[in-house]
């Protein structure tokens, strides 16, 4: 009975060894072709491609709403939006630290939701999930948001898992950077529908709350200047966000565009309530270059 027990854990051993010896291989291996290949925007942004003097971050109404290409041929300066579809401040802190590896901007726009600090994009930092055991920076934010699956995070097949056939896309057909990274949208909202109001989530959670504070430090260590802005969106909120309250006491800039009368005029600027299209961006973007004239930044 005790040789079969000592059979089983022996065969059990063995396969563990095994595992682990397949899954460092698999790592080196796809570590070496994904990592830095810049094939995607991220590995662009997390590889050192981003040399610009302007740099938006923010998630998809960064992404969306900053044309970054008109505000190159305006002002004869090299901009990049380094906005993200649906990530927060977790996110955010990550790619402007991995952009200063490299590079120093003269100006950092961060694009904030109102109820940004409220943390529940916290976990969207999954998305440089691929580059936990290889970026110091990277794993002390996801640790920050949960370290639960810290063990497994060391393992390659649970880093890449889900994002292998992604990544073998990304390698074969690279990021071009043709727009300077901004995206534009080009649905048009229903001009029959009003601006609708919404309930603001005014929590303030601490690790968004030390991410944005993190991001404030690293622009001041680098001489950056910092600009936190809301751009519009057809919500009507009663609450003040504490986005606001934070720039204040930070001493950053803050900028609310929001509820702007000139924007929610027009509806057809907008993709849907969240979103400007393209025609809406090159407007804001526009208005926001003067905006920042007006600062003494540009």
């Amino acid at each position: 009975m005790k040789s079969e027990i000592s059979k089983i854990l022996g065969s059990i051993f063995i396969i563990g060894i095994m595992l682990m010896g397949i899954d460092w291989v698999f790592g080196r291996v796809a570590d070496h072709f994904f990592i830095g290949s810049r094939g995607s925007k991220v590995e662009y942004c997390m590889s050192g491609g981003v040399d610009a003097d302007l740099v938006v971050l923010g998630s998809s109404r960064a992404h969306h709403h900053y044309d970054t290409k008109f505000i190159t041929d305006s002002l004869h300066i090299q901009a990049f939006n380094a906005g993200f579809d649906g990530r927060g401040l977790t996110a955010h802190l990550c790619l402007l630290q991995a952009i200063y590896e490299n590079a120093t901007p003269r100006i950092v726009v961060l694009e904030l939701l109102p109820d940004d600090l409220s943390g529940t994009l916290n976990n969207r930092v999954d998305l440089l999930k691929r580059y936990y055991r290889v970026n110091d920076e990277v794993r002390s934010v996801m640790d920050m948001v949960d370290n639960s699956n810290k063990l497994l995070t060391y393992f390659s097949l649970y880093r890449y898992n889900s994002e292998l056939l992604k990544a073998v896309e990304e390698y074969m057909f690279p990021y071009t950077n043709a727009d300077d990274g901004y995206a534009p949208l080009d649905a048009v909202y229903d001009e029959n529908l009003a601006v609708t109001p919404q309930t603001l989530d005014d929590r303030v959670d601490p690790v968004a709350l030390s991410c944005l504070e993190q991001i404030v430090e690293l622009a001041e260590e680098h001489g950056t200047e910092l600009v936190v802005a809301i751009s519009p969106e057809l919500f009507e909120r009663v609450e003040s966000s504490p986005v606001e309250e934070y720039c204040s006491i930070y001493g950053v800039p803050f900028i609310d565009n929001s509820a702007l009368s000139e924007f929610r005029m027009h509806t057809e600027w907008f993709n849907d309530a969240w979103h400007m299209n393209r025609t809406g961006a090159r407007y804001y973007t526009e208005l926001f270059i003067s905006q920042l004239q007006k600062l003494d930044l540009i």
